[in-house]
Formats: structure tokens, sequence, C-alpha cells
């Protein structure tokens, strides 16, 4: 059977089952009729459901001179907070305390999720606690 003898319906099917897609939660929205014409959404937006998928800009104040300073400032609004320093790792903590770059100083439309392992670098895996709201770092095997 050659390609262009699939049904469009199979095609769509295969696609819609690579691994990549399928990592994806499946979201099913909920509409509302207000009228006959009018239906709304009335599901929570994204940013709702997973916080730290917001995508924000952020300038740094001089006042904000390290990492951790910039982490604590960049979860401020989001619910979320840095766990407490006894639960860091020696290497969080070194992490936390360098001085804040240049080039960290301001980020444009990027995601909260983003910001910090940018912040955090190539060296620290973000682990986030869901029930507590708490986020950690840890090395990569790696370094």
């Amino acid at each position: 059977m050659s390609l262009r003898m699939i049904p469009h319906t199979l095609l769509a099917g295969m696609f819609l089952s690579t691994p990549a897609l399928a990592n994806e939660p499946i979201q099913t929205q909920e509409f509302k009729q207000l009228s006959r014409f009018v239906k709304i959404n009335v599901d929570a937006e994204m940013e709702q459901r997973q916080p730290l998928k917001t995508i924000v800009s952020i300038k740094f104040p001089p006042t904000i001179k390290t990492v951790g300073q910039a982490m604590s400032y960049a979860l401020e609004r989001s619910g979320y907070s840095m766990l407490n320093s006894k639960g860091l790792s020696e290497s969080a903590r070194i992490l936390l305390s360098r001085p804040l770059p240049k080039i960290h100083q301001e980020f444009k439309y990027v995601s909260l999720e983003n910001i910090l392992k940018t912040l955090a670098g190539e060296a620290f895996n973000l682990l986030v606690d869901p029930i507590t709201r708490q986020v950690n770092f840890v090395t990569h095997l790696d370094y």
C-alpha cells in the first residue's frame, strides 16, 4: 500500500501517536453554553494550572546581587519558593550564593521555569515539588 492511498484520518492518527505527543497530558476543554450562539471556555488557563510555565519579563532591581536572590525574586508571585537552605545540597548552596551575572539581569518573554534553569546553568537539574510548591536544584551526574 503506498502512502498516498492511506486515508487522511489514518495519517492524522499516526502523527498523533508519536512519542513526543504521547508525553503531553491530554487536556479536554470544557465549554458552557451562554446563549444559542455563544459558548465560553470555562477551563483555567495553562498558566493558572502550571505557574512555572508562565511567560514573564523580569528586570531584577539593583538590590538583587546573588543567583539565589534572583531566583526568589522571580518566584515571588508564582506561589512557589526555593527549598530552605537546610534541604539544599552543598553545590546548590554554592550556586545560590554566587553573584548574579550581568547577562542575567533581565529576561524578556521567557517562561519562569526556563529563567530558573538559565540562572542555575547546565550543571544543575531543576526539581519541582508540586505538593509543597518548592523548587530545588541537584547536580547532573556528569559534574
